[in-house]
């Protein structure tokens, strides 16, 4: 069972976030603590290693998965048109 980790400031970004968007995300979060595979709904993202995204709305969740401590490692949460100008 995988268990998440949370490298950003969730409650600063989720300020910043309408209220319904703000209650997928954490439903969202929630869902991948204790998940069985992480890779279910993960996109890869190219040229990085070990970094994927997963798609809440109109929203991407910026994460690191680690088999090796069965953690996922949220680095970042953001609108889709800005999440990739950070990497």
């Amino acid at each position: 069972m995988y268990k998440v980790e949370i490298k950003c400031n969730l409650e600063k970004i989720l300020k910043a976030i309408p209220k319904k968007d703000q209650i997928n995300i954490k439903n969202y979060i929630d869902s991948l603590d204790n998940c069985t595979d992480p890779y279910l709904h993960a996109k890869k993202i190219v040229d990085y290693k070990d970094l994927y995204r997963y798609r809440v709305g109109y929203y991407r969740i910026l994460s690191e998965i680690k088999n090796e401590k069965l953690t996922i490692l949220v680095i970042d949460i953001d609108h889709r048109k800005n999440i990739y100008k950070s990497l």
